[in-house]
């Protein structure tokens, strides 16, 4: 809805309606553009969703992807969010283990073949529980430990950083749904 406005500069109602429309066009601005940043946010938790339910992971995860949030207006622009959350984020995000190395490990202190305070493990480690629905090769049931799975570790799966794609790949499809109304 793009406004044409005509103003006859020598009349007072003509100049009103011209900031009548005015007014009318901002608000419908602002409604629009909170709709789109909704539409985003809410693109980006199924995408976030999708991509952390397949991501290869050793274990069982534990992530939590928040629900929408209301949009907040803030100064001129519009905030919104997509987090995930859990202890084991980082792992799936960033991968950790002997066979999986990211140069972006580093930053959060995981190292390849290192992890917690038994430092390098070549061999993988051992945890408690079962392997994961898509745990990674390599990933399998201890021999003659029932309650022991061991590993090499996790891929990057990136799944923030494919949301983060997937949003931009939509980006002016929804633009484009959303303000030609």
């Amino acid at each position: 809805m793009r406004p044409e406005i005509e103003i006859d500069v020598f009349s007072m109602a003509s100049i009103n309606r011209a900031i009548k429309a005015t007014r009318d066009y901002k608000k419908w601005l602002d409604n629009r553009t909170q709709v789109f940043i909704e539409r985003l946010q809410q693109v980006g938790i199924e995408a976030a969703l999708m991509y952390y339910e397949k991501a290869s992971y050793a274990g069982e995860p534990d992530v939590l992807v928040d629900l929408p949030v209301p949009v907040k207006k803030k100064g001129g622009g519009y905030t919104a969010r997509v987090r995930a959350t859990g202890d084991t984020v980082l792992f799936i995000e960033f991968g950790t283990g002997i066979r999986y190395e990211n140069p972006h490990q580093l930053a959060y202190g995981f190292f390849p073949g290192s992890y917690g305070p038994k430092g390098l493990q070549p061999w993988g480690w051992f945890y408690t529980g079962t392997p994961g629905r898509y745990a990674p090769p390599g990933t399998e049931q201890a021999k003659g430990h029932p309650n022991s799975v061991h590993t090499y570790g996790n891929p990057a799966n990136m799944p923030m950083y494919q949301t983060r794609d997937h949003i931009l790949t939509l980006f002016a499809s929804i633009a484009e749904e959303v303000f030609a109304k």
